[in-house]
Parts: structure tokens; C-alpha cells; sequence
């Protein structure tokens, strides 16, 4: 699976494309520096009177997974937060410093933005 790993002032950012999967099927786990991708891909179903002849097949059948190796960092695992849409996973890690604004946020006690 194809991927992009960067980093702003306040996120650590990671980008998967897992084109052709549910998003039922696909599940994150972060841990301190590592992060764990588990999809499945199912292609569909052949038509009904017709048998496909592959031409070129780069995008197999069934479960994938990816471990990545995350960047040194003050980053707020705790806090990550992922979403798949149109066969793009992004998964977002604040740093400490922002998931504390942003819970202070959400609590209703505005601060200065950090």
C-alpha cells in the first residue's frame, strides 16, 4: 500500500491508499512510534455472463497490512484520530501541546492557540 508520512507544527499526518476496500474493513492501532494498517480488498464480483482476462492485476484480493515506523516526536498517541474515504486513509497524531488545547477546547475554556 502506497504511503505518505509528514509533519506540520501541530500533526503528524499519514496517508494510505487502499483502493477497493470497505471501511469496515479496515482498522488502525497506534502505538508509541509504530502504527499498524489492516485492510481487506475485494474487487467484486465477476459479471454474470462474463469471465474477466487479467491484462495486468495490481491490485490483489484479500487482506493487506502495513507497519509503520513513526517519526521521534512529542506526539499525543492517545489522541490520533483516523477516517477512509474514496480509498484514502488519513490518520492524524497531534502533538501533546496540541491535544491539550484541544481538549481545553472542548471543554469550553478557551486559551490562546499554542
Amino acid at each position: 500500500m502506497p504511503v505518505s508520512l509528514y509533519h506540520t507544527a501541530n500533526y503528524l499526518v499519514i496517508n494510505a491508499g487502499l483502493p477497493c476496500c470497505l471501511p469496515e474493513k479496515v482498522h488502525v492501532s497506534v502505538a508509541p512510534g509504530k502504527m499498524l494498517i489492516q485492510a481487506e480488498r475485494h474487487l467484486g464480483e465477476e459479471p454474470i455472463h462474463e469471465a474477466r482476462a487479467y491484462l495486468l492485476s495490481e491490485l490483489p484480493d484479500g487482506e493487506l497490512g502495513r507497519v509503520l515506523d513513526l517519526p521521534p516526536g512529542d506526539w499525543a498517541y492517545a489522541d490520533a484520530d483516523a477516517h477512509f474515504a474514496n480509498g484514502l486513509l488519513t490518520a492524524i497524531i497531534p502533538t501533546q501541546a496540541r491535544a491539550a488545547y484541544l481538549r481545553q477546547m472542548r471543554a469550553g475554556k478557551p486559551q490562546e492557540e499554542m
